[in-house]
């Protein structure tokens, strides 16, 4: 018994790993994931056939990919015209007459004006565009019941305060696993602060497993409301923390309903 114990634990540690990893494969393509470069003056159209910018400063910086860990191979200098082709997060892909392609950051792009002699309104990632956000999606890890948990978790802002949230769990313990699909909406009284508070009610289903051989009952699928209380707080670029704390009220069809309590912190990126 003592041995299928331990297998049951590896293979709760195998699955959990399996998880985690999937929904850090998701988190990190949907943040990093190729983005419309509509954040400026131009519109769309004029970005599909390749927007042309003429440098101010003295120089910008190429990079071969999006990102400050790949290396500066190109310098463009003032008067240099360059196209933007698209661009990834905050980065820009751009071009010029000579062929030469390389990744630019925002904000060296706001450094540029447009053929009308007008610099191009581009928001660089920060505070002030966290405030403004339309949707997060993040990932987090923590405790449900005494059991091991994992979630990831989408967001449409409606307005600064108000948002909504879809949520999916999968909970991993000695005598039972679970998974569950939650809707919330969540408040933010104060959204224009650097660390903030934030409540939320829901409700959803969540769906237990017994192990084989260790737990007698049998599967279930339960009505589950929930509140919430939690604080996020913005890191940098388009990345913020957030930890937060769940009481589930499980409405099973016995006696008395079953109450949990959960806590988790997880990161989270903002478009």
């Amino acid at each position: 018994m003592n041995n299928f114990i331990k297998i049951t634990h590896k293979l709760k540690s195998k699955r959990a790993s399996l998880c985690l990893y999937f929904f850090t494969t998701f988190f990190l393509l949907c943040c990093c994931g190729p983005l419309n470069a509509d954040q400026h003056n131009a519109n769309k159209n004029d970005l599909d056939t390749g927007l042309q910018v003429t440098v101010v400063e003295a120089y910008i910086d190429m990079r071969r990919g999006p990102g400050i860990g790949y290396a500066i191979f190109y310098i463009a200098e003032r008067g240099e015209l360059v196209r933007i082709e698209k661009s990834r997060t905050d980065w820009y892909k751009v071009s010029n007459k000579n062929g030469v392609s390389g990744w630019v950051h925002a904000s060296a792009i706001k450094l540029t004006i447009d053929s009308r002699g007008d610099p191009l309104a581009i928001e660089v990632a920060g505070l002030s565009s966290f405030k403004k956000r339309k949707w997060d999606l993040g990932m987090s890890a923590g405790d449900f019941g005494g059991n091991d948990l994992i979630s990831v978790h989408g967001s449409y802002h409606f307005n600064k305060n108000l948002s909504s949230e879809f949520s999916y769990i999968e909970t991993f313990g000695n005598a039972v696993d679970g998974r569950g699909i939650f809707v919330k909406l969540v408040h933010q009284p104060f959204p224009h602060w650097r660390l903030s508070p934030f409540v939320a009610i829901g409700g959803g289903i969540y769906e237990s497993n017994p192990r084989s051989n260790i737990a007698t009952t049998e599967s279930r699928s339960d009505n589950v409301s929930l509140v919430a209380a939690g604080i996020q707080m913005y890191l940098a670029q388009r990345l913020f923390l957030r930890l937060q704390y769940n009481n589930y009220l499980v409405i099973t069809d016995r006696d008395n309903d079953e109450e949990i309590e959960s806590w988790s912190i997880g990161i989270n990126a903002y478009f």
